[in-house]
């Protein structure tokens, strides 16, 4: 089991413009900081996207394990420390679930979703079961 940490994204301005605004004299001599993240397994993120997409999204995945990937992965830290970003006012999403919803929404609204038989952007969607943020699909 491959514990991994979602963290801060390009398509999280709201993180860079609080960066920006920052008294840089809080952050003294060390100018490197580990953003808080979300740590889910493998199997714990393709939940949280069956939550979010449906079993239609999850039936097209794939397993196929990777040996490079998995030496890549195994190198990546499991947790880490992120108290000093925290009290400097940097935050996490709640959930794994979070990071798709906004991932759905940036990618859709950047033109990023393509149904990947046609090349054609996809629609929004909303899970058939629930309601709330839209995500992406074909």
């Amino acid at each position: 089991m491959t514990l991994c940490t979602g963290t801060l994204r390009p398509a999280q301005p709201s993180a860079f413009i609080h960066a920006g605004k920052l008294d840089t004299a809080r952050l003294g001599p060390r100018r490197v900081l580990n953003m808080p993240g979300v740590a889910a397994t493998v199997a714990e993120q393709i939940e949280a996207l069956r939550e979010v997409a449906g079993d239609n999204v999850i039936n097209r995945i794939r397993r196929e394990p990777d040996p490079m990937i998995a030496r890549i992965v195994a190198g990546w830290p499991r947790r880490f420390d992120a108290q000093r970003a925290r009290e400097l006012g940097f935050m996490a999403e709640n959930s794994f679930e979070d990071i798709i919803r906004i991932q759905s929404r940036t990618s859709c609204a950047a033109n990023l979703c393509r149904d990947p038989e046609t090349g054609k952007r996809a629609a929004m969607l909303r899970h058939p079961r629930r309601s709330g943020p839209p995500g992406c699909r074909p």
